[in-house]
């Protein structure tokens, strides 16, 4: 997706956004209901950088637990 994309992905869809660049992006995610946004702030707190570290994906685990997030398929790992 390029600058102005627009991308829908309707509840309970596997979905995996990334920046594939060197260069920072900004992204505006609008979900529905409200509240979810909290996953991401917590997220933040753990995961610094991409790819994550194993530690980084460790410390996620129950943040995403708490929030109902699933991880299907392998974690892209830092090497």
């Amino acid at each position: 997706m390029g600058p102005g994309g627009l991308v829908h992905v309707p509840r309970g869809n596997p979905h995996a956004p990334f920046n594939g660049t060197d260069e920072e992006v900004r992204a505006l995610i609008i979900g529905n209901p409200a509240g979810f946004e909290r996953y991401f702030a917590e997220l933040a707190g753990v995961v610094t950088g991409f790819p994550p570290t194993a530690e980084m994906v460790a410390a996620a685990g129950p943040i995403m637990e708490r929030h109902g997030v699933e991880l299907v398929g392998p974690a892209p790992l830092a090497s």
